[in-house]
């Protein structure tokens, strides 16, 4: 048995020369050696690809082409890992710098059990600390677990998919309730593992969050269908309002 497993790691960009250096050294910089590191880029045309290239020699794989959206990136990125387990951390977040050897020394402590390894996320408004997110799988709503600190079976993304990316900002959560739904296991750890910047397409576009979620709170019989129809309504009527 390998006593150190292969993690992979994926970042998915576009037009983001403000914080992605940051996001790419917090992974190079890990403790934890055994990575590779998978960098999508959606075709920017800021200065992102020059700052990727600045690191090209360090990474397993990197790609800049245009794609459907962030989950699309995602899945693009997950389509090259080989690790045992796979962490997303997005260009406006970053890890702590022991995050992936926490969450090693969990998955072995397990015996490398197959499931979702996850723990706390630190979110920052306006480059000051904000609050400490601590979710958990148990309690499947909108303030679900955050993607940012999951490690997700590589296996599991064969065996159940990956994310639905027909999604906009809500792939994750329709992702995290196929999981459950599928008696996936999760590992909660107690470690913050990300950071989190609240100024990405979820905290700004919180209508089309909020739709989304509905949803895909509908298709998993979260909500009956008198709540998911009075919830349309209701959105329907603050858009034409607004």
């Amino acid at each position: 048995m390998e006593i150190n497993p292969l993690i992979s790691v994926i970042t998915v960009v576009k037009n983001n020369t403000k914080t992605l250096e940051q996001t790419i050294l917090s992974v190079l910089t890990q403790t934890y050696k055994n990575s590779e590191y998978i960098v999508i880029d959606g075709g920017s045309i800021d200065g992102t690809v020059d700052i990727i290239k600045k690191y090209s020699n360090k990474l397993t794989y990197w790609v800049s082409e245009r794609d459907t959206g962030i989950f699309n990136a995602m899945n693009k990125g997950i389509d090259k890992c080989k690790g045992e387990l796979v962490g997303i951390v997005n260009s406006d977040d970053w890890y702590e710098p022991n995050t992936v050897e926490i969450v090693v020394n969990r998955y072995i402590e397990e015996r490398k059990k197959e499931g979702v390894y996850y723990g706390f996320v630190k979110k920052w408004k306006e480059g000051k600390e904000h609050t400490i997110g601590r979710f958990h799988h148990n309690f499947p709503n909108d303030h679900m677990i955050q993607h940012p600190t999951w490690f997700v079976s590589n296996s599991i993304y064969k065996k159940f998919g990956k994310f639905n990316d027909s999604f906009r900002t809500s792939g994750d959560f329709e992702l995290f309730l196929r999981l459950i739904k599928n008696n996936v296991k999760f590992f909660p750890i107690n470690a913050i593992l990300s950071n989190f910047r609240m100024d990405g397409i979820s905290t700004y576009g919180y209508r089309l969050v909020k739709k989304e979620f509905i949803e895909i709170k509908y298709r998993f019989g979260l909500i009956t269908k008198k709540r998911y129809l009075m919830w349309k309504a209701h959105l329907w009527l603050k858009d034409k309002i607004l």
